[in-house]
């Protein structure tokens, strides 16, 4: 009995090990460059191209076959916060790739611990199979002790690599930039940079130098960052434009605007008194633990450094003015909120312009009409005008809103049976589809499936059935099983669907019946975002209404009224 038994796990074992080796690699190649490796510093063997060529050899080799290539370009390898790493992530997910081809370990990641825990746990646990070409390992192979404490010690030496190389570069950052070198990515606008005895030199550009004079000399005569901005609009490109194509003076056609913000930074930048003020912020690694910015006195700042396009005392003049406002403007808004703090925003996040498609802006304005001042927000678009200098194409007020919604409600009132009886047809009609949907379910027999499989797995052991027989039928049983799941899938979706979708109505009609009984229509933010998604608004006031559910189909055919349109979704979409 023992030699019977023991041929029979034998068998057992030759059938799992070759149902193992059938199973179909659909791989993924992960590639990494640091941004740490520029130019002539760059390895070229660690290449992205490489790196993929490299894994492309392996996969063609191996009978892989390749289903996409993931890059980070310029990303450290002490986190995994990596766009492409977390992409790759999802398709495994997704089950769109079981399989991870990378050159070496050093290009998956440089922080062992957490290599270690996908590599020997996280990978295995969703069936993925990890390779390293370089190092030599491969997760089909089950890793033996020598490869584990192999494995860890690639691991660490990496890890420290990393970090030994990351200290390097601080160290040299901050003595280049003690130095008086320039070490940012690009020049302040009105600059470009040359290198000069091992130093970046900041040298004027003279084919901008004016317009750098412009806006230190329109904010030194009181103008605002706002109207500076308007005034460059009207003859200059923007600095982003200035870098991407040269050209200095802004086009008719062209419709990018100076931003404010942008002639904020220029006012405040003392390099264009010829000094510099360089590592303000924390590196990527270190935000997480310190924050942004560094204190005023980590700061490096060097005088001198190059030429200056503005006189000091000029700067300084300004600084002080802008100081002085930004202080006046606190001591006002402070008054102001003590004063009466504006209500809040009962159609935040609701209003679209129908033209543009982006939010409407709002201001809490007073405005005055025949009999009465009214107050409250004022909705409005400008088509990208981030300047203001053109009138509102889209403008509404709170209580224009207001009116026209309740004028809604009430029309859809109209046609509404009784509460009670209204949720009870409610409950019926879900009631139905969720036991169509249990029919459905029973018509899914994997229990039966899987039972079937054994029993002809058991007839292949006692050698009832030839072994091309078996895996012939083995296939059919996993067809079988799989298009089972994904039924059982969709059906438990659906489920979940449904339930969302009854809670929806009742909260829908519960919010509905609630201002009919209450003493006077208000329309309060919580009973707006109950029953709204959004809202369109168009440039002569018409309004569409996207409600949360389709109460009834009978409230499509309601008469358009007052340059009102109303649209439902479907309860079913």
């Amino acid at each position: 009995m023992a030699r019977t038994k023991n041929r029979y796990l034998e068998q057992e074992y030759k059938v799992l090990g070759k149902i193992k080796e059938t199973v179909m690699y659909q791989a993924g190649i992960y590639t990494r460059l640091s941004r740490d490796r520029r130019e002539e510093y760059r390895d070229k063997s660690n290449s992205l191209v490489i790196q993929e060529k490299i894994g492309r050899n392996y996969a063609d080799e191996n009978n892989i076959e390749v289903i996409k290539v993931y890059q980070d370009y310029e990303y450290s390898g002490t986190n995994f916060d990596r766009p492409g790493f977390s992409e790759m992530l999802q398709d495994i997910k997704r089950k769109v790739i079981n399989c991870i081809i990378v050159k070496d370990l050093s290009r998956f990641g440089r922080e062992y611990l957490e290599m270690g825990n996908y590599i020997e746990n996280v990978f295995p646990f969703l069936g993925v199979r990890f390779i390293a070409v370089a190092d030599n390992i491969d997760t089909i192979n089950v890793l033996n002790s020598e490869k584990s404490i192999d494995l860890i010690t690639k691991n660490i030496m990496n890890d420290l690599y990393s970090k030994d190389a990351s200290k390097r570069i601080s160290i040299t950052k901050k003595i280049k930039m003690k130095m008086g070198s320039f070490i940012g990515a690009r020049a302040p606008y009105g600059y470009y940079v040359v290198n000069e005895e091992e130093k970046r030199v900041l040298k004027v550009d003279n084919n901008v130098k004016e317009v750098v004079k412009l806006i230190f000399s329109l904010a030194h005569e009181g103008k605002s960052d706002l109207n500076i901005a308007r005034r460059l609009t009207e003859i200059y490109t923007t600095p982003t434009q200035y870098r991407e194509t040269g050209e200095v003076y802004r086009k008719e056609e062209n419709k990018k605007q100076w931003d404010a913000g942008t002639v904020n930074q220029i006012l405040t930048n003392v390099s264009y008194i010829g000094n510099l003020i360089q590592g303000v912020r924390y590196s990527q690694n270190e935000r997480k633990k310190k924050g942004w910015k560094k204190n005023r006195e980590d700061w490096i700042e060097s005088f001198h450094t190059h030429e200056a396009i503005i006189e000091k005392e000029i700067f300084d003049a300004i600084r002080r003015r802008r100081e002085e406002n930004k202080r006046k403007s606190k001591l006002f808004l402070g008054r102001r909120k003590a004063e009466k703090s504006p209500k809040e925003d009962r159609y935040e996040n609701l209003l679209l312009c129908k033209s543009c498609g982006i939010p409407l802006k709002k201001v809490y304005s007073i405005r005055k009409l025949k009999d009465k001042v009214e107050s409250g927000y004022q909705y409005f678009c400008k088509k990208g005008d981030k300047l203001y200098s053109n009138a509102n194409h889209i403008s509404i007020f709170e209580k224009e809103l207001d009116k026209i919604l309740l004028n809604i409600i009430r029309q859809i009132l109209s046609l509404l049976q009784n509460e009670e009886e209204l949720l009870q047809n409610i409950d019926k009609y879900y009631n139905s589809i969720a036991v169509n949907l249990k029919r459905e379910g029973k018509d899914v027999h994997l229990d039966e499936i899987y039972f079937h499989f054994q029993t002809e797995y058991e007839r292949y052991v006692k050698g009832e059935i030839k072994k091309e027989e078996f895996c012939k039928r083995k296939e059919i049983f996993h067809n079988e099983i799989e298009h089972c799941e994904i039924k059982r899938k969709n059906l438990k979706q659906k489920e979940r669907k449904l339930s969302e979708k009854r809670k929806r109505a009742k909260e829908f009609l519960s919010a509905l019946f609630h201002i009919e009984k209450s003493n006077e229509m208000k329309l309060e933010k919580n009973f707006i975002h109950t029953l709204i998604d959004h809202i369109e608004v168009s440039e002569n006031k018409t309004i569409t209404v996207f409600f949360k559910y389709n109460v009834d189909k009978e409230i499509l055919s309601i008469l358009q009224e007052n340059n009102l349109s109303i649209l439902r979704r479907e309860a079913d979409e």
